[in-house]
């Protein structure tokens, strides 16, 4: 698989992940030519992952205005490169493209074979400010403890550290009990994550349990072996993660 470059730039800045040089439908050509020379490798096809349209919500009208104009960029950028495949003899297998906030657009390009989505299937947080995931329900959390209570307004819990890549946005939230506030000195932490309340609306005692949802649901997993399946207040099943079968990805 060649990667290819497909971000886009907006006000000098860059929109979208820094993952591969590759960019223009010549490059690739060549690539794919040396590929098939060599014995031991054989070109199988094209990944365009598309950041900036698979991540960035609706909720901003700068970021509307960015994803509508990158929807049109990518979909050229990389037709163009399978078309340019094509005409030199190479007819790629796979044709990868979008990503869990955008998959319907992606879905939309001819010569897209696949699309990867995964923290969609989970729902993690940063897509609810994608409009069209609303029918989508949240359906992985994490539960933190209470260890520690160092004020009458503030309670500790052990661990909690489990951040995705991204911006701020993809830091962890904590949503029961409601009205929490994460201290911003120390946020969500490997050793510990202070929760600050109001204790006449809430109470918080040593024990207690705070659920909380993932930023995105990737990066998260590599420190769970298993996913517990709750339901009706009993966990009725469970599920082994790539990190539960030994495996281990980055």
């Amino acid at each position: 698989m060649i990667e290819i470059d497909v971000a886009d730039k907006l006000l000098g800045r860059n929109i979208g992940v820094f993952r591969s040089p590759i960019r223009e439908p010549e490059v690739v050509v060549n690539l794919a030519r040396v590929i098939s020379k060599k014995s031991q490798l054989h070109f199988r096809g094209i990944m365009g992952y598309e950041a900036q349209n698979a991540s960035i919500g609706d909720d901003k009208m700068l970021f509307r205005f960015a994803k509508k104009r990158s929807r049109k960029h990518v979909n050229i950028w990389r037709q163009n490169v399978v078309n340019a495949l094509n005409t030199a003899g190479f007819q790629p297998e796979v044709v990868n493209g979008g990503g869990s906030g955008c998959y319907q657009e992606t879905a939309t390009e001819p010569s897209i074979t696949e699309i990867g989505i995964g923290s969609l299937l989970f729902k993690s947080h940063i897509f609810d400010a994608i409009n069209s995931l609303n029918e989508f329900l949240p359906s992985i959390f994490f539960v933190l403890q209470i260890v520690r209570k160092p004020r009458i307004n503030i309670a500790t819990a052990f661990s909690g550290g489990y951040v995705s890549s991204g911006s701020v946005r993809a830091l962890p939230i904590s949503v029961i009990p409601k009205n929490l506030k994460v201290s911003k000195d120390e946020g969500f932490g490997e050793v510990q994550t202070p929760f600050i309340f109001d204790p006449k609306q809430v109470e918080l005692n040593l024990g207690d349990p705070i659920f909380c949802r993932f930023g995105k649901a990737g990066e998260p997993l590599e420190h769970f072996n298993e996913i517990l399946i709750y339901s009706k207040g009993k966990i009725i099943d469970k599920y082994k993660t790539y990190r539960g079968y030994g495996k281990r990805f980055s």
